[in-house]
């Protein structure tokens, strides 16, 4: 009869192991999904993030171009009017298109200099996302493999009693 009845605890001890393992097993399997799915979101979220940052570069390029062809266009026309009414006014208009050659640079320069801060602005969020990404996928596996180790020192400690 003791013997039965040692049978039966070996077995219900047996079998709480297994479901304590399963169920560790099941927690660490939806605690990496988790953490996939997060970082999948915080990837899509990056991307994004560096397309906003394209166009917007985009667009500065494109609206300094705009205002450098029409810098350039008042300069063309100042020299014309220029050599219409003689030298005087003629080196004058030199003067103006220089100017406008200047700001012209000036303007394309500062344009390029946007593009170039918001492309590292938009690679450093990035990098950032990426690398908070890699923390919850590190935390889930270590989550997981701490359930799996308790499991496991529950089987051992079911077992030895």
């Amino acid at each position: 009869e003791l013997k039965g009845k040692a049978a039966q605890a070996t077995q219900a001890t047996q079998d709480k192991g297994k479901d304590l393992k399963n169920a560790a097993v099941n927690k660490a399997e939806e605690l990496k999904g988790k953490a996939e799915s997060k970082g999948e979101q915080l990837k899509g979220k990056s991307a994004q993030a560096g397309q906003v940052a394209q166009d917007k570069a985009k667009d500065a390029k494109d609206a300094a171009g705009k205002k450098v062809d029409e810098v350039k266009g008042k300069a063309e026309e100042l020299k014309g009017k220029a050599e219409s009414k003689g030298e005087e006014l003629k080196g004058k208009a030199a003067q103006a298109t220089q100017a406008a050659q200047d700001k012209a640079k000036d303007l394309k320069d500062k344009a390029a200099d946007k593009v170039t801060e918001v492309t590292n602005k938009a690679r450093a969020e990035g990098s950032y996302l990426q690398g908070v990404a890699a923390e919850k996928m590190r935390e889930a596996r270590e989550g997981a493999s701490v359930l799996a180790r308790k499991a496991s020192d529950n089987l051992d400690t079911a077992a030895a009693k």
